[in-house]
């Protein structure tokens, strides 16, 4: 088999234990000659206090993380100090006695310590909570990274600079925030040494089991019929895959409902469905059927990509440790919290449904029918595996979120096969794509946006064969590529702004138009998915339809009770044709913001990528001037420039229709656009650039690299400024390094593979 001829050269899960392993044993031998954490300020005298701080002045936390705390506490002489002092509106400072800076300062820390956390209740203010360190001979400071552990103790660690170390500090933490949500609870300063920091994190490897469960029972639900369909209507082993992931989300979407009509049943349903999936898939191993698919290198190689992508941005995101809860650290690992909690608004709307609880409002302001519930119902149909773990949900549900975005790798495989690439170009495809700060963010920040770009991308190449072909697709490929669009914008709303280009790519030649007999099918099919959804906006928690009148009209009014159709009217009334032509216009221009990348710290690249569209490409933008060369030229002998084009048509159709349809101006920003325009952007200027002589090419992706690791990795582990950044998590870096070389090892066998198009032979 070609799965078990791949392992046998390339033991990609051997190099990951063996690197685990390695980190295990050098952390217990070392252990035994390290010294335990010592209370650098022992007992409470000489802390100077200002306003309101008191010892254990904090309001009743987790009982389990109190347990923590005098745990390490017996014969220390640790304190807890806090600005809960009768409520959380009081404020107050408090200053440490100096003390000599260690090499690892730890500390305990509860409440809502930062700033720049907007998921804290009450949004923190400007002038919010601090905590940071002060050398007393140079006044210099460091604030100090930090989540929001809420209701609980939290130990964490920062390596000091050198320059600091030994030197004379104070501590300092100041509660400026009147919300009554807004306190912090700190403990005396700690020294910490650093294999006693390297057992401490030894239970973060509970991540690596956790995802390969989540992983198996996400893609067993929908991968067993996807082959069933794919044999019987001969479709492309490449389309498998994404194939099997649809139908995975399709039950999620079922079991949403369930779920919603009562828990009990939900349970039931989800124990059922994964038993059937579990006995269908042995029925059809027996067949040999399953025996076949794990010949196909159609399976083998995007399977293995997007498993260890999965782990390996999950890694990266959990590479530091800020005690935040797991789902809120994505926001704070890499741009310091300042996002809104799109991120976990469907675990909030999954846990309601799974404890029977009124999901009407959800959070704040925002209702429950705002957002499609497509990620809420995949949620729901593993929480129940929360419960037998005993791990707190959170963690569940953003391994489980990152699995799903990243169905952006087999999206993106399906489509690489549909425009002719070879393995070697493929690879380099892949390797652009999964090495940029797009994708590593946005699949770790699970609002489901990729998800929703994946299955519409895989839509997008089943019609896209047909184009190549000049035939008209079939019926089997409608019904799909219906299901596919209905479920993505059942899993985000945003990719709507693609949909128009698929259908106008169909348009544009009419004699590959669909039958009538074909669009009546599509109808019904769109209907069955949409129209539930459409009715619990309208019947169940009107009138969700609050993002439609905010980027399509410019309404931000929650209360604002006019249909739609009406507010986008009134809107443009209300404007002048001068200031309607202004606001596209600053749209268009938003497009192109900060192109140059002047941004001169690593953040505000950061920054600069997530908002605006052709910054996100970087380099990738060279592979516009190449296509134009060889347009010029007329250099496209086997056509490759002409596939790729349409995909790029697609794609500037997409953007000049999400421009003129945001109605404010500048707002054009890529986290309110479609991510599937985006993913194929990527992909299609990738293939591009694979084109050029390998040197080049290589160089090309060598510095596409290089800057991701510099502006996504090196410098989120290191201090920026004046924040020191939280110390490493090093198993999880250990982690890091095992998928990166068990990516070059698939990313390398992929490009010496000759991919072959035949579909699987064996019957059923």
């Amino acid at each position: 088999m070609v799965i078990r001829r791949f392992s046998k050269r390339s033991p990609i899960i051997p190099i990951i234990l063996s690197v685990i392993l390695a980190f295990i044993l050098f952390g217990i031998g070392a252990s035994f000659f390290s010294k335990q954490d010592h209370v650098l300020v022992p007992g409470t005298s000489s802390y100077t206090i200002t306003g309101e701080f008191a010892i254990k002045g904090t309001p009743t936390l987790r009982r389990k993380s109190v347990k923590a705390v005098e745990a390490l506490s017996k014969g220390k002489d640790i304190v807890l100090w806090g600005s809960w002092v009768g409520d959380g509106k009081k404020t107050g400072e408090i200053v440490s006695p100096v003390f000599k800076a260690p090499t690892i300062l730890s500390l305990f820390i509860s409440g809502y310590p930062t700033a720049e956390s907007l998921f804290a209740p009450g949004y923190p203010s400007k002038t919010g909570n601090q905590i940071f360190l002060q050398r007393t001979d140079t006044r210099e400071k460091l604030r100090l990274k930090v989540g929001t552990p809420g209701n609980q103790w939290k130990e964490i660690s920062w390596i000091l600079p050198a320059s600091w170390r030994g030197q004379p500090i104070q501590l300092v933490a100041i509660d400026k925030m009147v919300d009554p949500s807004g306190w912090i609870g700190i403990s005396s300063p700690l020294e910490t040494s650093l294999f006693v920091l390297c057992m401490r994190q030894i239970g973060s490897l509970v991540l690596v089991p956790l995802y390969v469960i989540h992983f198996f029972i996400f893609l067993i639900l929908g991968l067993p019929l996807a082959l069933l369909i794919a044999r019987k209507y001969q479709l492309k082993p490449a389309f498998i895959l994404i194939l099997g992931i649809t139908l995975s989300s399709l039950v999620g979407y079922c079991a949403f409902w369930v779920y919603l009509l009562n828990p009990v049943l939900g349970i039931i349903f989800s124990v059922c469905v994964f038993l059937l999936s579990i006995g269908y898939a042995i029925f059809l191993y027996r067949k040999t059927a399953l025996k076949d698919l794990l010949r196909s290198r159609d399976i083998v190689f995007p399977l293995l990509t997007m498993l260890v992508v999965g782990l390996g941005y999950l890694s990266v995101l959990y590479g530091i440790e800020t005690g935040d809860y797991p789902e809120l650290l994505a926001q704070l690992r890499f741009f310091n919290g300042t996002f809104p909690p799109d991120n976990v608004l469907p675990k909030i709307f999954s846990d309601r449904l799974y404890s029977g609880v009124d999901p009407r409002p959800l959070l704040g302001e925002w209702l429950s029918s705002d957002r499609p519930p497509l990620q809420t119902g995949i949620t729901l149909f593993q929480r129940p595996l929360s419960d037998l773990t005993g791990l707190p949900g959170g963690i569940h549900y953003q391994i489980l979120g990152t699995i799903a975005q990243c169905s952006w790798v087999p999206a993106l495989w399906a489509l690489c096969r549909t425009l002719q690439l070879s393995g070697r170009r493929i690879a380099i495809v892949l390797a652009f794509c999964i090495f940029s700060g797009f994708f590593l963010f946005h699949s770790v920040f699970v609002w489901p946006k990729l998800l929703a770009a994946a299955l519409v991308v895989f839509a997008f190449a089943i019609l896209l064969q047909s184009i190549y072909e000049s035939r008209r697709p079939s019926t089997v490929e409608i019904a799909l590529a219906t299901l596919a669009t209905a479920l993505g914008m059942l899993a985000h709303g945003g990719v709507v702004f693609t949909v128009p280009a698929l259908i106008l790519m169909l348009l544009v030649r009419p004699k590959r138009l669909p039958g009538v007999q074909q669009i009546l099918i599509c109808c019904v099919i769109f209907g069955i998915l949409m129209t539930p959804w459409g009715a619990y906006q309208k019947f169940y928690e009107p009138p969700g339809n609050r993002l439609v009148k905010w980027h399509l009209a410019g309404v931000i009014d929650p209360t604002d009770t006019r249909p739609s159709l009406q507010t986008i009217l009134d809107s443009y009334q209300q404007s002048s044709a001068a200031q309607i032509a202004h606001n596209k216009w600053e749209n268009f221009k938003k497009l192109f913001n900060d192109l140059p990348g002047n941004a001169n710290s690593s953040e505000a690249r950061r920054t600069s990528e997530y908002y605006f569209v052709f910054r996100s490409l970087g380099i990738l933008n060279v592979g516009w001037l190449v296509l134009l060369v060889a347009l010029l030229k007329r250099s496209d002998s086997n056509g490759d420039f002409k596939r790729i084009g349409v995909v790029l048509a697609v794609c500037l159709f997409s953007l000049v229709f999400w421009v003129l349809a945001m109605f404010g101006a500048g707002v054009s920003e890529i986290h309110v656009g479609s991510y599937a325009t985006m993913l194929l952007l990527f992909a299609a200027l990738a293939a591009v650039l694979s084109k050029l002589p390998k040197w080049l090419c290589y160089m090309l992706l060598f510095f596409h690299i290089a800057v991701f690791v510099n502006d996504w990795l090196v410098a989120t582990y290191t201090s920026s400024g004046d924040i020191l950044m939280v110390s490493p998590s090093f198993w999880m870096v250990g982690v890091t390094i095992a998928s990166t070389i068990s990516l070059i090892i698939i990313l390398y066998k992929l490009s010496k593979n000759p991919l072959s198009e035949k579909i699987i032979p064996s019957t059923l």
